[in-house]
């Protein structure tokens, strides 16, 4: 063995040797690994599809799915309503049950609402009605249905600290994402393989975490049980609603963007852009999120202040890392992905910043939502909407420029949620 591959693993070992010791001593991070556990072995099985991938589909065939993952993404945020974060925060196991059902119900009835209407729906985007009018729509219903049940009944698990099993269905997730999407792509079926893999990638495990649901889930199901329960937390459901529309919204405003400005191609150059920084990320970002959200309906507010200062310190060497990380790769997009997605690497430069802001920001603002700041929350996403939106138009020069203009103004409102989450933590404790 080389002398320099010697050394570096003798820097490594302690360091994962105290990582180790650290996540055993912390409930929150310890949630936080046993999710990684399983998320980041389907997540490395994603990242090294992504060059095979990138082969079988062209950045036009890219371009097409991305802009109905877009879509899909806000659907499924109208359709869950963000119930699947009020349900781990609740206090009673018979209100979460109820918050739960609830759920369900409305995927349901999203199912039957699209599969009538998504055909006859004209945008006016050129895009957006080519993705409406090619047979890639046709999935949008049961990706709906299926991808919403299980962020539903993944609230539950949260709940129940079921974190090995959540590991589980995100490591199956990925598998199959990766088998249908490299499969139906070799038969030359475009987008629809895409979106085929991306159903799988966000539903399978429905049954384990239904199965885990019915356990406490026994009683008799009453509309009026429910009806009470939506009137109790109709706060959050209201503001955590058009929060959650206007958050989303944001994040997939610039593949809308793009795709009514610059075409197919711009967008599939974005989408791998994303996904090369997005996933691992993501990962992060929704572990430590659930990690938290599963401890806090037994959290006082005098530990969240702890909770917060225990998390940054864990994700801004993170933060360092993913900003190295997007100034490198682009040297190696080429080789790795194919000449024609050489353009992929400026785009990275782009968003490296925004993303090492969000794997700061998306954990520690959930800490929003257990102090029941909705309201709050609401106004930045609306604003950062706004002022997002605004600074991309006035920065339209080129698909560039559009890029690194949005990347700048979600940087951002990515800090200001960062000192926003700070503060209302310090006034809690204080309370």
């Amino acid at each position: 063995m080389p002398s320099c591959l010697k050394l570096i693993i003798m820097k490594i070992k302690p360091l994962s040797q105290n990582l180790s010791k650290r996540l055993n001593s912390s409930r929150i991070l310890s949630f936080a690994s046993h999710v990684l556990t399983g998320s980041a072995a389907g997540q490395l099985i994603l990242l090294l599809s992504m060059p095979l991938l990138s082969r079988i589909y062209s950045p036009d065939d890219y371009g097409i799915f991305a802009t109905y993952s877009s879509a899909l993404t806000v659907l499924i945020a109208v359709t869950v309503l963000r119930l699947d974060s009020l349900i781990p925060t609740i206090r009673s196991d018979n209100e979460s049950i109820n918050v739960t059902r609830l759920g369900l119900f409305l995927c349901l009835s999203a199912f039957i609402l699209l599969s009538v209407i998504v055909n006859r729906l004209d945008t006016g985007y050129a895009l957006i009605d080519k993705v409406i009018n090619s047979p890639i729509s046709f999935l949008l219903p049961i990706a709906v249905l299926l991808s919403g049940i299980y962020q539903i009944l993944s609230g539950w698990a949260v709940r129940k600290e079921a974190s090995l099993l959540i590991g589980r269905t995100k490591l199956s997730q990925s598998i199959g994402s990766v088998v249908a999407q490299t499969s139906f792509g070799f038969f030359g079926n475009g987008p629809i393989g895409l979106g085929l893999g991306q159903i799988l990638y966000q539903s399978i495990g429905i049954k384990s975490l239904f199965m885990l649901f019915s356990k406490e889930s026994k009683d008799k199901i009453k509309l009026s049980d429910m009806i009470a329960t939506l009137k109790q937390h109709k706060d959050f459901i209201i503001l955590g609603f058009l929060s959650s529309v206007a958050n989303i919204l944001v994040i997939h405003l610039l593949i809308f963007f793009l795709s009514n400005s610059y075409g197919a191609k711009v967008v599939g150059w974005t989408l791998l852009a994303q996904r090369i920084l997005g996933i691992p990320v993501d990962l992060i970002c929704t572990a430590m999120g659930q990690a938290l959200l599963s401890r806090s309906s037994s959290r006082s507010s005098d530990e969240l202040k702890d909770t917060f200062l225990e998390l940054m310190k864990y994700l801004i060497p993170m933060s360092v890392a993913i900003s190295i990380f997007s100034l490198i790769l682009p040297l190696f997009i080429p080789a790795i992905f194919g000449n024609q997605w050489e353009e992929v690497g400026d785009i990275l430069k782009y968003l490296g910043i925004m993303y090492s802001a969000k794997i700061i920001s998306s954990p520690i603002s959930v800490v929003l939502i257990v102090l029941g700041r909705y309201r709050q929350i609401l106004y930045i996403d609306i604003l950062r909407l706004f002022l997002v939106y605004v600074t991309m138009v006035n920065f339209n020069t080129s698909y560039k420029s559009a890029i690194l203009s949005y990347s700048a103004a979600m940087t951002f409102f990515y800090i200001v949620y960062i000192f926003y989450t700070y503060y209302f933590v310090a006034v809690s404790r204080k309370r």
